[in-house]
């Protein structure tokens, strides 16, 4: 995860030098990288690449990525917590794909675990969420010499289900599944992404 926090913190530095760039960011960009810097401050990082299918529609996948480590004492032991989801969506532009207005499908594969381990027994609990996210987004693509600038927002729904796992210090474990199908209808926020265009 070091890389890829350096991936964001590169394109926020190097992004006003490429404003300033003279070079033209071309009207036939199939690819393109972007990075969202805000969630990183909290250890979320966010990663999306894009390309062109035709004039107006482009494909995206997205990676998101969390792991915290909670060892603090008034805990009363080790947790852990982390996140992935990754997916592919489908975005329309109205001008021309890769610029401008867009709006989209995304279904997204969603996996939590938060993981609890007993520092004087050596027990440990752990509960997983696994499960799809589905999203619509809508947002606006400015694309200045290659550099993108790129604000979003939409709507989600999430469908987990919980699984438990306990394990003693021996080794055995137990496991319990739970068909709920957890979740529903969220607002995922607003997204800031700076990014290029290849």
């Amino acid at each position: 995860m070091k890389a890829l926090a350096s991936l964001v913190l590169a394109a926020a530095l190097l992004a006003p030098a490429a404003l300033m760039a003279d070079d033209d960011p071309g009207r036939d960009a199939r690819f393109s990288l972007t990075v969202y810097p805000f969630p990183a401050l909290v250890g979320l990082y966010s990663l999306e690449g894009e390309a062109a299918l035709t004039e107006h529609i482009s494909l995206a996948v997205e990676f998101k990525y969390l792991h915290w480590d909670l060892d603090y004492e008034w805990l009363g032991g080790g947790w852990e917590l982390s996140l992935f989801m990754l997916g592919p969506g489908l975005r329309y532009y109205t001008s021309r794909a890769m610029s401008g207005f867009f709006i989209g499908p995304y279904v997204s594969y969603l996996s939590t675990d938060l993981t609890y381990t007993d520092e004087d027994s050596g027990d440990s609990g752990e509960a997983s969420l696994n499960g799809y996210n589905i999203a619509l987004w809508l947002g606006y693509k400015l694309v200045v010499n290659s550099v993108i600038i790129e604000l979003s927002t939409g709507v989600s729904y999430a469908s987990l289900d919980p699984e438990v796992t306990y394990t003693n210090s021996s080794g055995q474990s137990i496991s319990k599944s739970f068909d709920l199908g957890l979740g529903g209808l969220y607002w995922p926020g607003i997204g800031f992404g700076i990014g290029f265009l290849f």
